[in-house]
C-alpha cells in the first residue's frame, strides 16, 4: 500500500451521459391543429359546393315558375279561347235566327275577353331580358295571325248579321277557318318550347341532383378516411414521442421520484420519452453502484492507514 486514497473520479467514470435526441420539428399541438384544419377545410369545401349546387336547383326552379310555366299556362289560355272561338263562330254562322246568333257572338265576346286577360301578363313575361329571340319570334308570329283572324272574323260576322248566311259560310271556309287553324298552331309552337324548355331545365335539376348525391357521398368517404389517416398518425406520433401510454409515462417518472429505481421500463421508442426515461434510469442506477463501491473501497482504506 503507497497511503494513497483511490481516487473517486478515477473510480467514477467521467464520460458524458449520452442522451437519445428527440426530434421534433412539428410540435403535437401543431400537427393536431393541422388535423383538425384539414378536415374543417373539407367540411368548408363540401358546404360551399352543396350552396353552389342547392343555388343552382332552386334558381332553375325559380326561372321554371315564374317563366316558361307561366308562359305555357297563358298559351293554353290562348288555346282554349282561339278553339272555342272557332267553334262558337262556325255555330253562328249555321244558325238562321237572330236570337241564337246573338248568343253566340256574346260567347265569342266572353273568349275574346279570357284571352285579352291572359295576353296582358304575357306581354309583362316578355318584356324581360331572360326571354329568347325564339319565344319572342313565336309570340309576334301568334300576334300577328291574331290579327289576321281577327279582321276574316269581322267580316264574317258582318256578313252574317245583313242575313247573306251563304257568303259567311263561304269566306268562313275559305278563309277564316284557315286562320283560326294557323292561329291554333301557332299558340302550339309556343307551348311545345315552352314544354321542351322546362323538361331541360329540370333534367339539368335532376342531373345536378344525382352530381350532388354522389359527390356528398365521395366527401363523406373522403372525410372519414382523412380522420382516420388523421387519428392514425397522430397517435403513432405520440406514441413515438411518449414511448408508451400517457398514464404510464406518468407512473414512471412518479415512481422514479419517489426513488423507485428497480421498475423495469420497457419501450419500442428509444428515443422517446419513456426512452430517455429508460436511460436516465439505467445511468443513474450504475452511478450510484459506482458510488457505493467507491465509498466502499475509501472504507477499506481508511481501516489499513488505521
Amino acid at each position: 500500500m503507497n497511503g494513497r486514497l483511490p481516487a473517486l473520479d478515477s473510480t467514477l467514470s467521467t464520460s458524458p451521459v449520452r442522451v437519445p435526441s428527440m426530434k421534433n420539428p412539428v410540435s403535437l399541438a401543431t400537427r393536431i391543429g393541422l388535423g383538425f384544419a384539414a378536415v374543417v377545410s373539407l367540411l368548408i369545401l363540401i358546404t360551399a359546393v352543396g350552396i353552389q349546387r342547392v343555388g343552382f336547383i332552386d334558381s332553375t326552379l325559380e326561372d321554371v315558375g315564374d317563366n316558361a310555366a307561366k308562359v305555357q299556362r297563358y298559351a293554353i289560355n290562348f288555346r282554349g279561347s282561339v278553339h272555342n272561338r272557332a267553334i262558337a263562330l262556325r255555330d253562328a254562322v249555321l244558325v238562321n235566327n237572330d236570337q241564337d246568333l246573338a248568343l253566340h257572338l256574346e260567347e265569342m265576346t266572353r273568349l275574346e275577353k279570357d284571352y285579352i286577360d291572359s295576353a296582358a301578363p304575357m306581354d309583362q313575361l316578355f318584356s324581360r331580358p331572360t326571354v329568347s329571340a325564339e319565344e319572342r319570334q313565336l309570340l309576334r308570329g301568334i300576334k300577328e295571325i291574331e290579327q289576321q283572324t281577327l279582321g276574316s272574323t269581322k267580316s264574317v260576322i258582318a256578313l252574317r248579321r245583313t242575313g247573306d248566311i251563304a257568303g259567311a259560310q263561304a269566306l268562313l271556309l275559305s278563309q277564316t277557318s284557315g286562320d283560326y287553324s294557323e292561329w291554333l298552331k301557332r299558340i302550339n309552337a309556343l307551348i311545345d318550347h315552352e314544354e321542351a324548355s322546362i323538361r331541360v331545365q329540370l333534367d339539368n335539376v335532376q342531373a345536378t341532383a344525382s352530381q350532388f348525391r354522389g359527390l356528398m357521398l365521395l366527401a363523406t368517404a373522403f372525410a372519414v378516411l382523412l380522420s382516420i389517416v388523421l387519428s392514425v398518425f397522430i397517435i403513432r406520433f405520440v406514441k413515438k414521442t411518449l414511448g408508451a401510454e400517457p398514464v404510464e409515462v406518468a407512473q414512471a417518472i412518479r415512481r422514479l421520484a419517489a426513488g423507485d429505481l428497480q421498475q423495469t421500463i420497457t419501450t419500442a421508442h428509444p428515443d422517446s420519452v419513456m426512452g430517455v426515461l429508460k436511460t436516465a434510469l439505467t445511468r443513474l442506477s450504475e452511478t450510484i453502484t459506482e458510488v457505493r463501491t467507491a465509498a466502499q473501497e475509501v472504507s477499506q482504506s481508511s481501516t489499513v492507514l488505521s
